[in-house]
Parts: structure tokens; sequence; C-alpha cells
């Protein structure tokens, strides 16, 4: 395989950067252990302390006390010398207190000597597992694929039985991995084996039945096995097999200017954190039905070469699609927008729908260009809603939708025929300088708040049959170049 050198550097760099802080590390762990014998005689004489507090506390209540004592005195009593006491007494209690000084040292020192026993325990446990997990990484740089995949499975190992940082450690050399370059002097790729590998290693590891869609069983590794709390980084990589990552759950992940050359697949997949696709390029077909995005989403810039679906798409939070390129069909059939959505200055070649989609927030679409049909039949926009400056050249439709807030179609261009047939506007309308040069429909509608078509154009025949008019309305200045039907 070409290019191996400068794959070896990369994880060379990544090995000494590690290597660095785990030395680190492990010379300070050891510098407390060289310590500890300094402190014992600190730690028995502190054990000792308490006991001969315990002994004092203890002879304040049973001790005899004379009535003319203080409260000093009461409380040291066990210490103080009676003229009645015995010297047979006073020996006994002599003794006593240095055989439990004895017994305490003792003791004192076998469970520090356990303690540094289990340390060095850990210590070279550490060491073992860090070795182990060197050689992993070592066998990611040779040459063959075969001991490249041997390594990926390597490093799943460790991180499936020592969990705990081992995981996002794995998780990061692996993504890592797919990011460099690992096309050889010819441009050809050969990598496709170990690639799948680290594919389906991640994918097994998302997999889980935490997941609010999934209806079977999907979930093959055990909870503590997961890395859905693990972050996905795989910006800049280029993935030349199929990404299948349908009913996983990613926490945070970063995919911007990944290049997918293949079909992608995310159906049902749960996104609980941040969800980054700017620039990302789709070659394949992309699938995000049934999705959920539960912290803030962007495909900022994003190109989808063929067929996109986002059907049926939970987003929860802020979502933005603004400059994205689509050639393909794009859907986002019976979604639903729960925060502020952005789709500004994007552009589809293909047909775009929203049919039955709800926006709870304000949603913009200025400065888009809809090549193909565009559909927006059926929907709820609860927040205001700006198609400010968008190119509808196909046929557009928004028949039966609602709009709860203010409206804005202010310099919009419809191409093709449109149709706002039984659309109801709650509040303001504003078609100030639209532009139809199709044919135009609102027969039906409702306009509850104040409508303006000011320098409106009108080049076919528009229909406003049977549409309530319930507050001011305006035509000042629009242009009727063919028949309008009232």
């Amino acid at each position: 395989m070409g290019k191996d050198l400068e794959k070896i550097t990369v994880i060379y760099l990544y090995k000494k950067k590690k290597t660095t802080a785990e030395s680190g590390q492990k010379n300070m762990f050891r510098e407390i252990v060289s310590l500890r014998p300094k402190s014992l005689l600190l730690d028995i004489s502190r054990w000792v302390f308490f006991a001969l507090f315990i002994f004092t506390l203890i002879g304040s209540i049973y001790a005899p006390k004379e009535e003319n004592w203080g409260l000093l005195k009461r409380f040291i009593a066990i210490w103080l010398i009676r003229s009645q006491d015995k010297p047979l007494d006073i020996v006994t209690v002599v003794l006593t207190l240095v055989g439990a000084i004895g017994a305490i040292a003792y003791f004192v020192i076998r469970f520090r000597e356990r303690t540094d026993q289990e340390t060095e325990l850990l210590v070279k446990e550490k060491a073992a597992i860090e070795d182990r997990f060197d050689k992993a990484i070592e066998q990611l740089g040779d040459p063959s694929p075969q001991v490249r995949i041997a390594g990926v499975y390597a490093l799943t190992d460790i991180a499936d039985t020592y969990l705990g940082h081992y995981q996002q450690r794995t998780v990061d050399i692996l993504c890592g991995y797919l990011r460099i370059n690992r096309v050889d002097e010819n441009g050809k790729f050969n990598d496709a084996a170990v690639e799948s590998t680290i594919l389906n290693v991640l994918r097994e590891h998302l997999l889980s039945d935490k997941n609010e869609k999934i209806d079977e069983n999907v979930q093959v590794k055990n909870d503590e096995q997961l890395w859905t709390n693990c972050i996905i980084d795989l910006h800049g990589a280029v993935i030349n097999e199929r990404f299948s990552f349908a009913n996983c759950t990613f926490n945070s992940c970063n995919f911007n200017r990944t290049l997918f050359r293949q079909k992608v697949t995310c159906k049902k997949s749960d996104f609980i954190s941040q969800a980054n696709f700017d620039e990302a390029c789709f070659i394949g077909n992309a699938s995000f039905e049934e999705a959920k995005f539960w912290g803030e989403v962007s495909f900022k810039g994003a190109k989808f070469v063929n067929g996109t679906s986002f059907a049926k798409v939970s987003f929860v939070k802020r979502c933005t699609f603004n400059g994205m390129v689509n050639q393909g069909a794009v859907t986002f059939t019976n979604s639903v927008f729960g925060d502020v959505a952005n789709f500004n200055d994007s552009k589809f070649n293909h047909s775009l729908v929203f049919r039955n989609a709800i926006f709870r927030n304000r949603c913009s679409f200025a400065g888009l260009l809809v090549e193909g049909w565009s559909s927006f039949i059926e929907i709820a926009f609860h927040g205001g809603v700006s198609f400010a400056g968008t190119t509808f050249v196909g046929e557009s439709s928004f028949r039966k939708s609602i709009f709860h807030r203010p409206a804005t179609f202010d310099a919009v261009t419809f191409v093709g025929e449109a149709t706002f047939r039984e659309v109801k506007f709650v509040k303001k309308a504003s078609f100030v300088e639209v532009s139809f040069l199709g044919e135009v429909s609102f027969n039906e509608s409702m306009f509850q708040g104040e409508t303006i078509f000011n320098k409106g154009s009108f080049w076919s025949w528009a229909s406003f049959s049977g549409v309530n008019f319930q507050n001011y309305v305006s035509f000042e200045g629009a242009a009727f170049e063919s028949r309008c039907f009232l």
C-alpha cells in the first residue's frame, strides 16, 4: 500500500504525544510511591495521637476523680497520679500504652506495605496495557492490510476490556486513521478492507437499544462497552465505503468537510449533542429518515449529489441548512422543527418537499433557489417565516398551509405555476414586489392580518376566487398582465 510512510508518521506523532503525557503520569505516580516511606513516621504519629485522644476520652468517663477537680483535670483524669494509686496500676497503664502504640505502628506499617504492593501492581498493569495499546497503534501503520485489521481489533479489545478513557482514545485513533490520506501514488484506493472494519466496529459500538425509535433489539455490545458518549471526529475524512449507521446513537459528532463516496444511512439514529455536517459532500444517496437531532445541527454549505431524505426527522434545537447545494430530490416530509430553522441561499436542482412538516419557531428560506417542483403543502408555520428573494423555477404549492405568524414573500419570483389554495394567514402577509410569471391561485384562502401585494407582478392569470380578506389589503402599484379572477 502506498504512502505508508505518511501513515506511520501520523500514527507516530500521535503515539509520541500520548506517550509524553502518559510518561509524565507514570513518573509522578512512581514519585508518590517512593515518597511514601518518608511519610510513614508522620502516619504513625497521627494514629498514635488519635489513639491517645480516645484513651483520654474514655479515661475522662471511667477514671476515678477528685471532687475539687476542674473541667480540664476531669478530662485528663487518666493521666493524673493520685496518692492512693498503686505503683502496679501505674505500670499497668504505661505498659498498656506502650503495647497499644506498638500495635498501631505495626498495623500502619503492614497497611502501607500492602498499599505499596497494590500500587506497584497497578503501575505494572497500566504499563502492560499501554504497551499493548502502543503495539496496536504500530499495527495500524503496517503495510499489510491484515496486520492493520488486527490492530483495529486489538485497540477495540482494549477499549472493551478496560473501558474508561481507553474508549475515547480508541475512537480518536480509529477516526484519525480514516482522516489520513489513504490513496497510493497512482491515486488508487486500496484500503477498503480496513476502512470497512473500522466503520463496522464504530457501528457496533454505537448501536443502542436506548434509542426510543427502535422497536427491535439491535444492541450487540454491553451498555458499559458502548461508545455513545464518545466524540466522533471525522472532519475532512474521505469515506469510500458505505456509511451504514442506522439505529445508532451519536454523542457530539464532527463531519465537517467529510466526503461520503457511497450511500449514507442514518435512519432512526439519535444525535444527542451537536452535529456538524458543514461543507460535507454526499455522492451517493443519503437517508436521515426518522432520525432525531437533540442538539444543534448544521449542514451549512453541504452538497448532496443524489437523492436525500429527511422525512419524519425531529430537529429539537436550531438547525442550519444555509448555502446547501442539492442536485437530487430532497424531502423533509412530516419533519418537525422545534427551534429556529434556516435554509437561506440554498440551491435545489431537483424537487423540494416539506409536506406536512411543522415549524414551531422562526424559519427562513431567504434567497432560496428551487429549480424543480417544490411542495409546502399542509405545513404549520408557528413562527415567523421569510421567503424573501426566493426563486421557484418549477411548480410550487403551499396548499392548506397555516401561517400563524407574519409571512414574508417579498421579491419572490414564481416562474412556474404557484398554488396558495386554502391557505390561512393569521398575521401579516407580505408579497411586496413578488413576481408570478406563471399562473397563481389563492382560491379559498383566508387573510386575517394585513395583506400587502404592493408592486407585485402577475404575468399570467391570477385567481382570488373565494378569498377572505379580514383586514387591510393593498395592491398598490401591482401589475396584472393577464386575467384576474376575484
